[in-house]
């Protein structure tokens, strides 16, 4: 992000090579600094990976991302809160819970009096799913000119919710999906 430490992962191959971006994918690249990464299984050829987060700028929080077997991110941009409870949490670890999410267990210091223990857990039920588009290169054959259009088919999911079918209006991060015969990205 420029302004701290960031958030990377990737995927090695048995024989050691790199499955993802020659750098890693960004799991988060928020403001301030992202440390102490955990990692675990999500059971689905992916990864459920936590880490300490001072985005906030003072003390430091605990946020998770789920990351897919292609590196895709499955949960909220930037990570998804678990402890964003006064002061810091710290000294986090995670396992997988066996279906699909992990449990996160941390110290926590937000009385400022004594440190306690505790433990959430993450899984797609509880975090707000992002939108996914399949295939995630469109291939559209030509250019494309500024306001001009050209068909082509896939499949647009709300991970969590379902596959989208018939008029549909539907907001992502980087795509709005406007309802119609035809979808505009």
């Amino acid at each position: 992000s420029g302004t701290g430490y960031d958030a990377y992962a990737q995927r090695v191959s048995a024989s050691g090579g790199v499955q993802w971006a020659t750098d890693g994918i960004a799991v988060c690249t928020a403001a301030y600094n992202q440390q102490s990464p955990q990692i675990t299984t999500d059971g689905a050829a992916g990864a459920i990976i936590t880490w300490r987060d001072n985005r906030g700028g003072s003390y430091y929080d605990i946020f998770v991302q789920r990351v897919s077997a292609s590196g895709a991110a499955q949960w909220t941009v930037d990570g998804a809160d678990i402890c964003t409870a006064p002061y810091s949490q710290e000294d986090l670890q995670i396992v997988s819970d066996g279906s699909g999410g992990a449990i996160i267990a941390w110290q926590d210091h937000r009385d400022a009096i004594s440190t306690r223990i505790y433990a959430k857990r993450a899984r797609e039920s509880d975090l707000a799913p992002i939108c996914s588009v399949e295939p995630l290169v469109i291939d559209l054959a030509g250019t494309v000119l500024v306001g001009g259009s050209r068909d082509t088919t896939f499949t647009i999911e709300n991970l969590g919710v379902g596959l989208l079918t018939g008029s549909v209006s539907e907001t992502c991060d980087q795509f709005r999906i406007n309802s119609g015969a035809s979808y505009s990205l």
